[in-house]
């Protein structure tokens, strides 16, 4: 199989937790603790998933870049069929969430970051923001004994509420068609990407395009939120 791990590039990480990380901290408040148990070697980073990509799997990245780990993180095949974003997620890192992958990167001696909630979790509504559990998901343990990998746990707490989830809908991810071309099951709503879509869309009829240019953008906006997620 194609290396899938070749694409990282530590000058861009290290580029992107000197500028990204001192503002992720100050914007969102982070707070860290027990940092200490992310030791380089084999192993796998488990985590819950409230929010997306850009606070907890960055968060994750620039701690582990701190503590000298190689971490990669198991993605979801949608993500690599956007040309730029699978470009950008490949060189941190990323890679297709399948056995052969995470196999490949343990025996790099590397640590591999899986949210094992992947989007199920992620775009749950704000109703359920309590509900922090995976238990449909068990990949992750089956890797850890066949692989004899250590696991470390990792919990997020207060990132449910960035941008809460109005509901999430298999029904719309079909209405909507290219989430479900994609491969995203259940699509979210909420305020926030309603109110982008709809500034976004008449922004562009604003500039003078037609109609069907800011529909079309508003369309496109709207559709992304589960590929940051």
């Amino acid at each position: 199989m194609e290396k899938e791990t070749a694409a990282r590039s530590l000058k861009w990480i290290a580029s992107l937790e000197r500028w990204l990380w001192p503002v992720l901290k100050t914007v969102f408040r982070i707070e860290v603790s027990g940092e200490h148990h992310l030791r380089p070697g084999p192993a796998l980073i488990i985590a819950n998933h409230n929010s997306g990509a850009l606070v907890e799997s960055h968060s994750l990245l620039f701690l582990c870049f701190q503590k000298g780990l190689t971490v990669f993180g198991l993605n979801h095949k949608a993500l690599f069929k956007i040309p730029l974003v699978s470009r950008y997620f490949r060189k941190i890192g990323a890679v297709t969430a399948s056995r052969e992958a995470a196999a490949q990167v343990l025996r790099e001696n590397a640590s591999l970051l899986i949210f094992p909630g992947g989007n199920r979790q992620a775009l749950r509504p704000l109703s359920q923001s309590h509900v922090n559990s995976f238990e449909w998901a068990k990949g992750w343990a089956a890797l850890a004994v066949t692989h004899q990998a250590p696991v470390v746990p990792v919990k997020f707490t207060g990132t449910h509420g960035i941008n809460p989830i109005l509901f999430s809908s298999r029904l719309l991810a079909k209405i909507l068609v290219l989430p479900w071309a994609f491969g995203v099951s259940h699509f979210p709503l909420s305020l926030a990407q309603a109110l982008l879509s709809l500034a976004v869309g008449m922004g562009v009829m604003g500039l003078g395009a037609p109609l069907w240019s800011g529909l079309l953008a508003g369309y496109l906006v709207f559709c992304f939120p589960p590929w940051c997620r």
